[in-house]
């Protein structure tokens, strides 16, 4: 699939193949506004609902979202996915919601996320994810039901010595991970985050670490751990 022209008009890639439940495979996706260009486009939902998407050819796109892009995509294994440029996304909402057969996950680089509340939520086979590019200094903020019921999921790699200081929330971020065996470093949160249900039902949770820096906050009984 080639996309020719010169100008973004903003709507970029989105939506492009959305529902496409019997499409099984994609080729190469090419663009005059490439991996080469400094120009970007986003490719929210562009995949998603493709049940029965199994392989996507190389994207010679810079993408900057990438919100709900394979969400639903059901078929999709680690093998078979192909992303787009992310140096550039801010944004990964959703984009691999209910993805049950990804099994492993290889970002360029993702230092300049900010939103990634239900990234791989759902996605049952993940046994392993490296965030690559997220360090203390990074602008990720919402990690909410991140990797909510990511049952194989073992543990997340991350580039550097903690997540980002910035983080607001991580309500309900692991909850349900049952094969959870260890946790990111948590930082010195710079402001309140939210942390409920953070590590609910962790069946094999044993690294106690996560509450040596989680936030307390005063309230009529007095101190409190946001857990």
């Amino acid at each position: 699939i080639a996309f020719t022209g010169t100008k973004n008009t903003g709507w970029g890639l989105r939506f492009f193949f959305y529902g496409s439940e019997q499409l099984e495979e994609v080729g190469n996706i090419t663009s005059t506004i490439n991996r080469k260009s400094l120009e970007m486009l986003p490719v929210d939902n562009m995949f998603e609902g493709c049940k029965k998407l199994r392989k996507i050819g190389h994207i010679d796109v810079n993408a900057n979202t990438l919100n709900a892009v394979y969400s639903g995509c059901e078929s999709l294994t680690g093998e078979g996915l192909s992303l787009p440029g992310t140096k550039d996304v801010t944004d990964i909402k959703g984009a691999f919601r209910g993805c049950t057969s990804l099994d492993t996950v290889s970002f360029e680089d993702l230092s300049k996320v900010i939103f990634a509340s239900n990234a791989f939520n759902g996605c049952s086979s993940l046994t392993e994810v490296y965030l690559k590019g997220i360090k203390p200094d990074s602008p990720l903020q919402d990690m909410t039901s991140m990797f909510y019921q990511c049952t194989s999921l073992q543990r997340v790699r991350i580039d550097g010595s903690t997540l980002p200081a910035e983080v607001r929330s991580m309500a309900t971020c692991f909850s349900y991970c049952s094969s959870l065996l260890e946790l990111p470093p948590l930082p010195e949160f710079t402001s309140d985050c939210e942390m409920q249900s953070c590590c609910s039902h962790c069946a094999s949770l044993t690294d106690d670490k996560i509450y040596k820096n989680i936030p307390e906050k005063e309230n009529n009984y007095g101190k409190i751990r946001i857990n």
